[in-house]
């Protein structure tokens, strides 16, 4: 089981090697464990290709790029920390736009990361076509990224386009919640107006049921940086996480839902171990909705 929380940051750093290097610095200050990074600076070799190249080499920190070939830049990076205690496994998509991490604690329970960068590449077709849309989900996922996507269920100053709403039904196709706030801006230029909102934050399983201390960062890019933590508690319960769908409550039988209430407070146990208490609180719940309140699909910030 995992001792600490997760403390995760998602950053399009527009290829500075300063915003890199202020990244890096602020991961250190605050502990972070994983840095997901979307266009980041890099550094090739003497015949300027991209075969060998590497971006900022950092002793509290281990770079994962994505694999790519002499002519393709990779466009995502991954930094995980050399004091993380936690057995993190890179899934090579053969794709230099998206990277995967499974992640496991000692119990063996998994969550899964993914990095994306929403680009074209050199046939123009975009990242989420050619590799997002068909990659399996875990049960307990997190995906990031720099999206480039514009749609009013995350962007309130955007109309809806062909790709937004693409990429608004795999969401809700696949069940995961979007974690950003609504109309919380994470990039900026200086002849915008307002800021647009291009980098999403989106979980499945429990982790819907958390809260992430979502938050951003000024790390000197023209994209906002994405701080989350994923608590302690969440870790304990992958593994009893399933196929989460929401409650249909305007159908609830709240006549039954409060019998079985009432029936079943006895089952809540006298104890002052709060995890205990929360846990068997929610059980106890979740029990006697599952019986009264039929299942629906989630709408796109609507919790389980």
């Amino acid at each position: 089981m995992l001792d600490t929380p997760l403390r995760i940051i998602q950053a399009n750093t527009n290829r500075g090697i300063q915003a890199t290097e202020n990244l890096l610095e602020y991961a250190v200050e605050k502990k972070v464990d994983i840095l997901l990074i979307q266009e980041p600076w890099v550094f090739r070799n003497k015949t300027m290709e991209y075969r060998d190249c590497r971006s900022i080499n950092h002793p509290s920190f281990t770079a994962l790029l994505p694999p790519h070939d002499d002519k393709t830049r990779p466009r995502t990076l991954v930094y995980t920390s050399r004091l993380l205690q936690l057995q993190i496994t890179p899934i090579y998509l053969n794709n230099p736009d998206c990277q995967t991490l499974e992640i496991r604690d000692t119990s063996g329970a998994k969550l899964q990361l993914v990095n994306l960068y929403n680009e074209r590449d050199k046939q123009g077709v975009w990242t989420v076509d050619r590799c997002l849309y068909q990659l399996p989900l875990l049960s307990n996922s997190v995906i990031v990224g720099d999206f480039n996507t514009k749609h009013p269920a995350w962007d309130n100053t955007a109309g809806s386009t062909a790709r937004g709403e693409a990429l608004y039904s795999w969401i809700e196709e696949k069940g995961l919640l979007l974690r950003n706030p609504p109309g919380v801006g994470t990039f900026f230029r200086p002849h915008m107006e307002v800021p647009s909102v291009l980098d999403l934050c989106l979980t499945r399983g429990t982790l819907s049921r958390q809260e992430l201390n979502w938050h951003t960062v000024d790390i000197g890019s023209d994209h906002l940086a994405i701080s989350i933590t994923i608590p302690q508690s969440t870790t304990r319960k992958l593994q009893a996480t399933a196929k989460t769908l929401a409650y249909n409550t305007r159908k609830a039988n709240w006549e039954l839902f409060e019998s079985l209430l009432s029936r079943d407070a006895g089952e809540i146990p006298d104890t002052s171990d709060l995890e205990a208490l929360a846990t068997s609180f929610s059980d106890f719940v979740s029990r006697a909705a599952d019986t009264s309140i039929p299942k629906s699909q989630r709408s796109l910030r609507s919790k389980p």
